[in-house]
């Protein structure tokens, strides 16, 4: 696939979207959030970097987990407000038990990773 002025991810995205595909799946040894922003809103993106599996969410998601896994946010949303998590440090935090957790924040669209 030609990738012109694109990186190998922007390139392979934009074919994608113009196939109509509403979701992908990435699996890259090299993560760089920039690739990826652009296109969040067009197509469902999770992505499997080292140990870590990336996507997009909405204000006011929420997932359960076991207790004691790990949330990174890749960016830091305005007003946010956690329910079910501790703070490790200002982007890391852990699940605090068994269940639910919820972000809610003021962004359209906020990145973590999951550890796997």
């Amino acid at each position: 696939m030609p990738v012109g002025t694109d990186s190998f991810a922007a390139a392979a995205l934009k074919h994608l979207i113009t196939q109509g595909y509403p979701a992908v799946n990435v699996v890259t040894d090299e993560f760089d959030l920039t690739d990826y922003l652009l296109f969040a809103d067009q197509i469902n993106l999770v992505i499997f970097h080292q140990h870590e599996k990336i996507y997009g969410i909405a204000p006011g998601f929420s997932k359960w987990k076991p207790g004691g896994e790990g949330i990174r946010l890749l960016s830091l949303p305005e007003n946010l407000n956690t329910t079910g998590l501790k703070r490790v440090d200002e982007l890391t935090y852990i699940t605090a038990a068994d269940g639910f957790f919820t972000l809610d924040f003021v962004a359209p669209l906020l990145f973590i990773a999951e550890q796997l």
